[in-house]
C-alpha cells in the first residue's frame, strides 16, 4: 500500500496462508468474523476498511448494514464468472476470481483498498464544503442559509405529526454604535461573546444561527408560543445582565409560533417574527414580543 497505518479486511469465509501472509507483509489484516452477524456488527468500526465475502448470501444484509454517509466497499469473491456477473449487477463495488495467482489477488485487494481512501477523502471534502457553505465564518454558528432550510424542515414536521413550532428573530439594540465608536474588530469581539453566549442558551435540540449583521435566529421545535416567549425573555434578561468582550448589551426579539395543526408555512412564521421584531424596536427596544395570533390567523385566511 502507499499509504502508511494498518488495513483491515473482514469477511466470514477463511482465506489460504499464503494470502493471509501476503496481505500482512502489506500492512492488510484479515479478520475472519465467527457469524453473519459478528460481521455485521463490524461495520462502521475503525477496524473495518473493506468486507470479502464468498458469494452473494451475505451481500444484501451487509449493504443494508453500510451507513448512507459512509463508503464502505464490499467485494465478492467466487470462481465462476456468472456468480462475478451476477455480484456486479447486484451492486457489489468490485470481484475477485478465487482462481487468482496469489500475488494478482493481493494487488486487486490493494487497488480496492487505495480506491477506498480516494472516496472517503472525497466524502470528508464534500462534507467540510457542506460545513462552510452552512456555517458563519465570524461566529461558527450556522448562517441564515441553514437557518432557512431547518425551519422548513420543522414546519413541515409539525404540520405531519399536528406538533408546535416556534420561531425567535433577535437584534442586539444599537450594535452600530459599538461598530463606530471602538471599530469593526471590536464589533466582531463582541458579536463572537454574544453567539457563544446565546449557543449555551438554548436546548440542543433549538436550532441557533447569526441571521445577519447583528441579527440572530432560534426555531424551537415542538414549542408553543408561550414557551417560545419564556425562553426568548429569559435569554433577553441574560443579555441584560451579562457583558460581552466587556460591553454591555441589550436585545430586541419577535416571537412566533405555529400552533399543532395549525396553518402557516415557513415564510408565515419568518414574516411575523420579523413583524413582531420592528415591533419590539418601535416600543423602545430590549423587550420581547409576540406576533399577534389574531393578525396571523387573518394574514392565513388571505
Amino acid at each position: 500500500m502507499d499509504s502508511g497505518g494498518t488495513h483491515w479486511i473482514v469477511g466470514i469465509q477463511p482465506i489460504c496462508e499464503a494470502k493471509r501472509a501476503g496481505l500482512g507483509a502489506r500492512s492488510i489484516v484479515y479478520r475472519q468474523a465467527p457469524n453473519l452477524a459478528a460481521l455485521l456488527g463490524e461495520i462502521g468500526s475503525e477496524r473495518c476498511d473493506l468486507v470479502l465475502l464468498d458469494g452473494l448470501e451475505a451481500f444484501d444484509p451487509v449493504r443494508a448494514a453500510i451507513p448512507a454517509d459512509d463508503f464502505l466497499p464490499v467485494a465478492i469473491e467466487a470462481a465462476e464468472p456468472s456468480v462475478r456477473v451476477r455480484a456486479l449487477e447486484a451492486g457489489a463495488d468490485a470481484v475477485l476470481d478465487s482462481a487468482l495467482d496469489v500475488g494478482e489477488w493481493i494487488a486487486r485487494v490493494e487497488a480496492i483498498l487505495r480506491w477506498r481512501r480516494r472516496m472517503r477523502q472525497l466524502l470528508e471534502s464534500k462534507r467540510e464544503l457542506e460545513k462552510l457553505s452552512n456555517t458563519d465564518d465570524l461566529t461558527g454558528l450556522h448562517n441564515k442559509r441553514w437557518l432557512l432550510a431547518r425551519l422548513t424542515e420543522e414546519v413541515c414536521r409539525a404540520k405531519r405529526y399536528q406538533l408546535g413550532v416556534a420561531l425567535i428573530l433577535m437584534d442586539m439594540d444599537h450594535f452600530k454604535r459599538i461598530n463606530d465608536a471602538r471599530g469593526h474588530l471590536f464589533g466582531d469581539e463582541v458579536l463572537v461573546a454574544f453567539s457563544e453566549v446565546l449557543r449555551q442558551s438554548f436546548r440542543s435540540v433549538d436550532r441557533v444561527a447569526r441571521f445577519g449583521g447583528e441579527e440572530f435566529a432560534v426555531v424551537l421545535p415542538e414549542t408553543d408560543l408561550a414557551g417560545a416567549l419564556d425562553a426568548a425573555e429569559r435569554f433577553r434578561l441574560k443579555v441584560e445582565s451579562s457583558t460581552f468582550a466587556g460591553t454591555a448589551l441589550t436585545i430586541s426579539a419577535g416571537v412566533a409560533a405555529l400552533e399543532p395543526a395549525g396553518e402557516g408555512s415557513a415564510e408565515f412564521l419568518l414574516r411575523q417574527a420579523d413583524e413582531a421584531l420592528y415591533l419590539a424596536k418601535r416600543a423602545g427596544r430590549n423587550r420581547v414580543v409576540a406576533a399577534d395570533p389574531r393578525a396571523a390567523a387573518r394574514l392565513v385566511a388571505r
